[in-house]
């Protein structure tokens, strides 16, 4: 451990002895070289990492606050659909699919067999596109499910007949 500290204090000595040995005007010039020194290093170092940084948050701003709306929106639409849950209907399901096939006026009539849980309903002769359109709306109306769905071509293009059971998914009490 000797030999370091001589070592080290033999080398602080001859530091010390150049620098003197320099006229004022190059100490001047030299310290100002290692101020933009350590400038340089601290700009790579901190400063220009920094900046890029803040500038990447400022392109991805705009995208981030339009994905924080779009949670929102889905935030309102779940509270809304949560508003509208509650328990299921004790009404029989056949009677709510009723209710909509008449407002939609949609060719269709229920089978026998049908409870609170699970109706099955036939359709004759309509588009697809309207057929696929109304049970997708009546799955998120009722809140319900479509758990088969047969469809058959008629002569007419674009036409089919179809056969679909509904059933009300079972709620667990908490």
């Amino acid at each position: 451990m000797n030999a370091d500290q001589s070592q080290i204090a033999r080398w602080t000595s001859e530091a010390r002895g150049r620098w003197d040995a320099l006229a004022v005007r190059e100490r001047w010039l030299l310290a100002v070289a290692v101020l933009v020194l350590v400038l340089l290093v601290l700009d790579q170092l901190a400063v220009s990492p920094a900046l890029r940084g803040i500038a990447r948050l400022e392109r991805e701003l705009p995208q981030r606050r339009a994905q924080l709306a779009q949670v929102d929106w889905m935030a309102d639409q779940f509270a809304g659909l949560a508003s509208r849950a509650g328990s299921p209907s004790a009404q029989p399901l056949g009677a709510e699919l009723e209710r909509l096939l008449k407002s939609s006026a949609l060719p269709a009539e229920l089978l026998p067999g049908g409870d609170t849980t699970s109706q099955e309903l036939r359709v004759s002769s309509v588009q697809v596109t309207r057929l696929l359109k109304w049970v997708a709306d009546t799955q998120r109306d009722l809140r319900i499910r479509a758990t088969s769905l047969e469809i058959e071509r008629t002569k007419t293009p674009e036409m089919v007949s179809a056969r679909i059971r509904f059933e009300r998914p079972l709620v667990e009490s908490p």
